[in-house]
């Protein structure tokens, strides 16, 4: 073949190909995501909306209904789903597998925006999104405190802790749960305000139009233009107090004051967060779609350790999840049943080629194939997971057999009393279109397993393309490197010193063992080859057998495993409040 002959006469050329192999595979390897499972973009897309003080059934009719029949007109939607609830409205339109998310995003866009033309003021934009596997925290933090009180602790938490994590590389958003927040609390004495003829909608207005920003035009000079802005925003609670409603009476102002009382207080807790029975502000932190997710973990370990050197004393912060040591020790074993089976791959090439020589030559395919995949998958923009290393796991088997066939062809030209360089040519040539069909046969077979239809396809895409780019790479090797080797690498007369060695002397025992069983192997295929009929009822019979089992093995999507963690979800009964949501968990962390 046309390669081979070119690497066996310039070996420069194969080794420096093989380099360029190795390089690009080590620097691909830094710099790959990480991820438990490949990402996945599911067909959803989300529409949520905002409608403060409005009951259920004022939502489903107002909003939820107008975009459910707008957005029923786009092609390619497979299910609309709705949940109503106190003045917020989802709308979840599911479209089909095959259908490009971003198109149905921008779809369903074009769609709310000419619904929502026509909402009223009260209500905000409605928002759109996807969803995504990765919007599940990967790191999810309790920040507590047993001196200070959980308000100091939620302040510190929104303006400190959660924009140090912000700025982290790879994060894609924070989210607090749990804690109180400050909120300024007017309580309006109804009598007063009837008394003096004002309404709420009064007190309302004058509070807006006294705590904005105001822009009082420009200062022009012959040399300089100034923008004069008004700072209007009220500082301190104490302002409240005086801020003027209305002027009656020879301008006699009104105060807020005179009508309400102004309390420094906090907001209505609508969620909370227990951790060991206490309660505490959670961070739940997500990562942006393709980002190393072992490598965003370190950082916000190194972020913690920051943080806890500011906070303020007698401020804890205890991580409560870390998806990346579930993803860490799950990779690590994947590469742990990748290195011992490169290991016994090589073992097994020694035990029976009875060869260091060989065994190197064959053995270079493993590192060389593997580390060109990882560069292949890299910039294929695929990542790092269970189902990639899956791949390269069952490729291990594969990615040496091109190599050992033609290096034992080599050899067996070697022996017929050739020199190195016309055995290495005519050994390769001899079996190159037999191993190249071989070679092809496998991508035949892994490469549609990518293709596939449905969610599974998905899942697999990544599997089917490592698999095949494997194969291909170990054929590269096995038709440059492995011919070029044998033809400079000369093996040694009469086996050398491995040949008087007392591992010699126990490879030649086995290879006897092995002849042994041989023999008993071509007994067995001459008795079946005598005994046809018999021979294909045995066939038969086991493929019937094993069509009938099939109904009881059972299938599943994923198999199941222990992750180490329980989750208890419950819910309230409506109207209840977040006290008795709290006592309820409180319940439910006991039992557990």
């Amino acid at each position: 073949m046309w390669l081979t002959r070119i690497s066996i006469k310039n070996p420069y050329f194969a080794t420096v190909l093989m380099l360029a192999i190795l390089l690009l595979g080590l620097i691909a390897l830094k710099n790959i995501a990480v991820e438990e499972f490949p990402p996945i973009q599911f067909p959803y897309v989300v529409v949520t909306t905002s409608y403060a003080g409005a009951s259920p059934n004022v939502v489903e009719s107002d909003i939820t209904k107008p975009i459910e029949q707008e957005i029923n007109t786009i092609n390619d939607i497979k299910e609309i789903t709705s949940h109503s609830f106190e003045g917020t409205s989802f709308v979840v339109a599911e479209f089909n597998l095959e259908a490009n998310r971003d198109v149905a995003t921008q779809a369903v866009r074009d769609k709310v925006a000419a619904v929502a033309a026509g909402f009223n003021k009260e209500i905000t934009t409605p928002v759109i999104s996807n969803f995504n596997l990765e919007d599940t925290p990967i790191v999810s933090l309790a920040i507590s405190s047993s001196t200070i009180p959980l308000r100091s602790v939620t302040d510190w938490v929104t303006q400190i802790a959660q924009k140090r994590i912000q700025i982290i590389s790879g994060v894609g958003g924070v989210e607090v749960v749990g804690g109180v927040k400050r909120q300024i609390r007017i309580n309006l004495e109804p009598y007063k305000l009837q008394s003096l003829g004002l309404s709420v909608p009064d007190v309302v207005r004058a509070i807006k139009n006294a705590n904005q920003n105001y822009s009082a035009g420009d200062i022009t000079t012959a040399n300089t233009k100034i923008s004069v802005r008004l700072e209007g925003k009220l500082v301190d609670v104490r302002d409240f107090a005086k801020i003027v409603i209305i002027n009656r009476n020879d301008n006699v102002p009104i105060l807020l004051s005179d009508v309400a009382t102004i309390i420094d207080g906090q907001a209505e807790q609508k969620s909370a967060t227990l951790s060991n029975g206490e309660e505490v502000v959670a961070l739940n932190i997500r990562q942006i779609s393709g980002a190393n997710i072992v490598e965003v973990a370190d950082n916000i370990y190194k972020a913690i350790a920051e943080l806890n050197k500011i906070k303020p004393s007698g401020i804890k912060i205890a991580i409560t999840y870390d998806q990346s040591d579930g993803v860490k020790a799950k990779l690590a074993d994947v590469e742990n049943n990748l290195f011992e089976g490169a290991l016994l791959t090589i073992a097994i090439v020694f035990l029976f080629l009875k060869s260091w020589r060989s065994t190197v030559i064959t053995g270079l395919t493993l590192p060389i194939a593997l580390l060109g995949t990882i560069f292949a998958i890299y910039v294929f923009g695929f990542s790092l997971n269970v189902i990639s290393l899956l791949a390269l796991s069952l490729s291990v088997g594969l990615l040496i057999d091109d190599a050992i066939v033609v290096r034992e062809n080599i050899v067996r030209h070697l022996h017929m009393g050739k020199n190195h360089h016309q055995a290495a040519l005519d050994g390769t040539n001899e079996i190159g279109m037999a191993v190249f069909a071989t070679t092809l046969t496998l991508v035949a077979v892994f490469l549609p397993v990518g293709f596939m239809s449905g969610i599974i396809g998905k899942y697999f895409f990544q599997f089917g393309i490592t698999v095949t780019v494997a194969v291909l790479i170990s054929l590269l090797v096995s038709f440059t490197l492995d011919p070029m080797l044998s033809s400079i690498w000369h093996e040694p007369k009469h086996g050398g010193w491995l040949q008087k060695s007392q591992l010699g002397r126990f490879l030649d025992k086995f290879e006897d063992w092995f002849e042994s069983l041989t023999g008993w192997y071509e007994k067995l295929i001459r008795r079946c080859l005598k005994y046809k009929k018999t021979t294909l009822l045995v066939a038969c019979v086991l493929l019937l057998g094993s069509f009938v089992l099939v109904p009881s093995i059972g299938s599943q999507f994923v198999p199941d495993q222990d992750s180490g963690q329980y989750q208890v979800k419950f819910s309230t009964a409506e109207g209840s409040n977040v006290d008795y949501t709290k006592h309820k968990a409180e319940q439910v962390a006991a039992i557990i």
